[in-house]
């Protein structure tokens, strides 16, 4: 009789564990699907930079901890540059204000500098404070 009980109670443990690490697993993948769905949701940072300058390597930190996605390219690269140029000629802005690092683009508009809740409003879809927008203001 006490080996039967002790049966039953190994095959329970058992079920219990195989039904808690099924779970575990159901949870965990949930949280990747979400956390990846909100990733696609975000738009990718471009940020063009140069290795020896302090701001770039700042903001390319603060993306990284902030888990922002960003693609670096080089402005004194030629493609890079013609790409960024091309994009000013698009959205309006002076090609005169390209010769600072870091510059960013963020949903297409072109962002000169770092400034952390400037990007973060960009980023997000609430309206952002027109003074944020330095690509329009008179260097």
């Amino acid at each position: 009789m006490k080996t039967r009980f002790l049966k039953v109670r190994i095959i329970a443990t058992l079920l219990t564990i195989s039904i808690l690490v099924a779970c575990a697993a159901i949870d965990s993948i949930t949280r990747d699907s979400t956390t990846a769905i909100k990733q696609q949701d975000q738009p990718t940072v471009i940020i063009y930079s140069t290795e020896w300058c302090y701001w770039c390597k700042k903001a390319k930190a603060f993306m990284t901890e902030n888990n922002i996605k960003f693609i670096e390219k080089d402005p004194r690269i030629e493609k890079d540059f013609n790409e960024l140029l091309m994009l000013a000629h698009q959205t309006g802005v002076s090609t005169e204000k390209l010769n600072a690092v870091p510059i960013f683009i963020i949903k297409n508009e072109i962002i000169i500098g770092f400034n952390r809740d400037e990007i973060l409003c960009r980023l997000s879809t609430k309206t952002c404070k027109d003074s944020f927008l330095r690509s329009k203001q008179v260097f």
